[in-house]
């Protein structure tokens, strides 16, 4: 089996990351290294190193089916398919997450806040305050309370890398229908 730095190696000569990002990139990979369920390079930089994906690269941009978006890393449930939006940004955009506490949020020296799974720690992105308009989305009851709140009449957007997540579509009243996976470059 690979050590730690081996795997870092490996993942830093794929991405192209500088030599100068490695040392905190080792300390993270050490940390989150029983939790990755993927041998995807790009999807764990993403996960363990909070690298950002290329925008627009991500299939679950054009996903619109009824269903529910779940952590790459550890598959807990992180946004329902009515939260998400197209922001325009080129990364899947959701206004809500779906549950109490599912995210943890750590600021940036850049002055903005990454977003990370609370069960697993996994990167997955970034949160904004210029979401859709209040007025737009459902009532206040309907959000998590561990959400953050609206500011200037405007709901945060979670502008979630996709290889960050996995979606699974809610089976249909339909016979014959079942869930499937939307496509994913998870293997």
């Amino acid at each position: 089996m690979r050590s730690s730095r081996a795997r870092l190696v490996l993942v830093t000569a794929v991405l192209g990351v500088t030599a100068g990002l490695a040392p905190r990139a080792r300390v993270r990979m050490e940390a989150a290294e029983p939790r990755a369920p993927t041998r995807n390079p790009l999807r764990l930089a993403v996960l363990r190193l909070g690298v950002t994906e290329p925008a627009w690269s991500s299939p679950l941009n054009r996903e619109e089916r009824d269903g529910r978006y779940a952590c790459a890393g550890c598959g807990a449930s992180l946004f329902p398919s009515t939260a998400k939006f197209d922001s325009g940004t080129g990364w899947p955009s959701f206004w809500r997450t779906s549950r109490d506490n599912a995210l943890e949020y750590k600021k940036e020296w850049t002055g903005g806040t990454e977003v990370h799974c609370k069960s697993c720690g996994g990167h997955l992105g970034h949160v904004f305050a210029d979401g859709p308009r209040t007025s737009d989305t459902a009532s206040e009851g309907d959000v998590p309370t561990s959400d953050i709140k609206p500011s200037n009449g405007r709901r945060p957007r979670f502008c979630i890398n996709g290889l960050a997540l996995t979606f699974t579509e809610t089976p249909s009243d339909s016979v014959g229908s079942d869930a499937r996976p939307a496509a994913s470059a998870d293997e």
